[in-house]
């Protein structure tokens, strides 16, 4: 029992330094090598699958009307909407609407935009999806790099009210951007962004393109490609906002369905990164440590509750955290999420002030990260490994349109 606390509290501990080090890695790296300002060596191509939000679709797409260099085409993928684009409705120059006939979901309104593009570099935005930069040319000459398979841009959430929306941007600022620069370092990522990336056509052509029967074909696709010895980065100077999910329910939803997403592909993909050639070993380690302290600490929480229920308690007294060790405990977190979260805002590249709110709603972090994260996953990744997803749009309510049909995403 000494060394299961032990592992329970010293896995988060251990997980916030290694993001906290290597994120500052990234940083000095990424400082010192510069933006790259040559003429990029690919045309890119641009799809924005919807269904059932066409305004949405719409906005997406004339938010890159400024970026440079331009896109060789955009391709609007309705996926079967009940109600699509309207035939009057005005798109940008370069733009053209493929109507697919039924909901086969993301994957495969992606896959079918692919077969129709001829330019090696295909960028992917979700429809809740703003393109906030307007140079592109760095991340087009990450893919000099010929082992390149993917880029992943960075999220920056549109947060209009609300507690809900304020710890989303609050786990975007300080955990998922830091975590992707982090990774960076280490030639792979657990995932990237599918909101808002950049992929080689031909990487995707070589796994076969998106897979159509996942969860989260964003996921499934960063493993396949590491898994074929591709390499996947994250630009920090690449920046796109979200609409975040408005409700508890909805972003508890959201988090499932991601979870869902990993269990899927721990089941299918984890043999094939110990295989010669393979990129993601270092996330499919960490992956692996995370899932084991997750249950861990399900059953201390369950040895814990056990003499409510009628069961003899298991946990001696000596091993109770008294009064004293509980405020250690609580004051070694603060400074250490402290430490990450500049860390983190230093990434993110925005001055202090911005943050001004978030720091306010820091301290509900550990009932937003038990409540959502913890609880979402415990449901979602057993579901994911034992089943198979069709992958198709899914209702989710939006600040902006409550109707509308996406995949919570």
């Amino acid at each position: 029992m000494d060394l299961l606390l032990l592992i329970l509290v010293a896995h988060p501990f251990a997980a916030s330094l290694l993001w906290t080090s290597y994120g500052l890695v990234y940083l000095l790296s990424s400082r010192k090598t510069g933006s790259r300002n040559q003429e990029p060596d690919f045309d890119y191509s641009v799809i924005i699958p919807f269904h059932d939000e066409p305004d949405g679709a719409l906005k997406t797409a004339w938010s890159l009307v400024t970026v440079c260099p331009q896109p060789q085409e955009i391709v609007l993928v309705d996926d079967g909407s009940a109600h699509g684009m309207p035939e009057d409705a005005k798109l940008p120059p370069g733009t053209r609407l493929l109507r697919l006939d039924r909901n086969g979901g993301k994957a495969r309104a992606l896959n079918a935009a692919l077969r129709t593009l001829k330019t090696e570099i295909v960028v992917c935005l979700d429809a809740d999806t703003t393109a906030i930069s307007t140079d592109w040319q760095g991340m087009l000459g990450r893919f000099r790099d010929p082992a390149v398979g993917a880029i992943s841009g960075k999220i920056w959430p549109v947060t209009r009210r609300g507690a809900t929306q304020r710890l989303q941007q609050l786990d975007y600022a300080s955990v998922i951007g830091l975590i992707k620069a982090a990774e960076t370092t280490w030639g792979c990522l657990m995932t990237v962004s599918g909101a808002f990336v950049a992929f080689r056509r031909s990487a995707l052509q070589a796994i076969g393109g998106w897979r159509e029967t996942t969860a989260t074909e964003d996921i499934d696709a960063s493993w396949r490609l590491q898994s074929a010895g591709w390499r996947l980065g994250y630009d920090y100077r690449w920046i796109a906002s979200v609409e975040m999910v408005p409700t508890l329910f909805g972003l508890w939803r959201q988090r499932r369905r991601w979870s869902m997403g990993m269990g899927r592909t721990m089941r299918d993909h984890f043999v094939s990164t110990l295989k010669p050639g393979a990129c993601q070993v270092p996330v499919a380690i960490l992956s692996s440590l995370n899932i084991v302290w997750v249950v861990l600490t399900l059953i201390c929480a369950m040895t814990l509750v056990a003499p409510a229920l009628g069961a003899p308690h298991p946990v001696s007294d000596d091993l109770v955290p008294t009064s004293g060790a509980l405020l250690e405990y609580l004051l070694a977190s603060a400074v250490l999420f402290g430490a990450q979260f500049l860390c983190a805002a230093a990434i993110q590249g925005r001055p202090l002030r911005t943050y001004a709110v978030l720091i306010l709603v820091a301290p509900l972090y550990p009932l937003y990260f038990w409540g959502i994260l913890y609880s979402s996953f415990l449901t979602g990744f057993p579901r994911g490994f034992l089943r198979q997803d069709l992958g198709r749009w899914r209702r989710t309510q939006r600040l902006s349109d409550p109707l509308r049909q996406e995949a919570d995403a």
